[in-house]
């Protein structure tokens, strides 16, 4: 997946989040959020073990 839907989906998910939180129920999207961000973090840290 390119880097630009990932921007997009967490922006989703930070708005979401937002929408969520004055009802309390922010946990589920922050949890995707957190998942994703794990995900680009592991992708990008792993591109970089392949470049070196």
């Amino acid at each position: 997946m390119k880097t630009s839907y990932h921007v997009v989906i967490m922006v989703i998910l930070i708005v979401l989040s937002i929408a969520l939180y004055n009802r309390g129920l922010a946990a589920a999207p922050l949890i995707l959020l957190s998942a994703q961000l794990f995900y680009l973090f592991f992708s990008g840290w792993r591109t970089l073990k392949n470049k070196s």
